[in-house]
């Protein structure tokens, strides 16, 4: 069990502490800010769920214990830990934004993919359907239609082509 030697220790001296390794002024940092930390984020983001909430309170108490080394004591460790939390929640909208773009862009492209294959389908549907009325008539027609909607020939041209009088 970790002993915590929190009362009536001054923030200058836990951050001090927690720079020389002693975790146990993390703890005493946490139980003393935590849920102002916490409240402010929420304040700040209040879209966000509670677990993000927490997750990013962790995250400002990550960094605290990252950076206790640089930490030094001109103003007070509240404001400091402020400033964090601010910059948790901007970076943590940026790469939402950023995930919330790539996953509609991805969304976006499969639905153009998807209907594209509804196309090809549809092309195919259509082209068996096609092909199923063009079976149905004599050779003479079939190449008729084939010549006209196909190759684009006029009347004269499929005449000429098919040794026809025209019609």
């Amino acid at each position: 069990m970790v002993t915590r030697d929190c009362d009536g220790q001054h923030d200058a001296g836990l951050m001090e502490r927690l720079a020389k390794g002693d975790t146990s002024a993390l703890a005493c940092l946490y139980e003393r800010y935590g849920a102002m930390v916490g409240s402010l984020i929420y304040r700040l983001a209040p879209e966000l769920p509670r677990a993000t909430i927490e997750d990013l309170t962790q995250d400002v108490f990550i960094t605290v214990l990252d950076q206790a080394a640089k930490y030094r004591e001109e103003g007070k460790l509240k404001s400091w830990l402020c400033g964090i939390a601010a910059r948790k929640v901007r970076n943590h909208r940026r790469t939402w934004f950023v995930r919330r773009n790539l996953l509609t862009q991805h969304t976006e492209e499969k639905q153009q993919e998807s209907a594209v294959r509804r196309d090809r389908l549809s092309t195919g549907e259509t082209r068996m359907e096609i092909n199923w009325a063009l079976d149905k008539l004599s050779h003479q027609h079939r190449e008729i239609i084939m010549l006209h909607e196909v190759e684009g020939l006029s009347g004269e041209e499929i005449a000429a082509a098919l040794h026809i009088a025209p019609k």
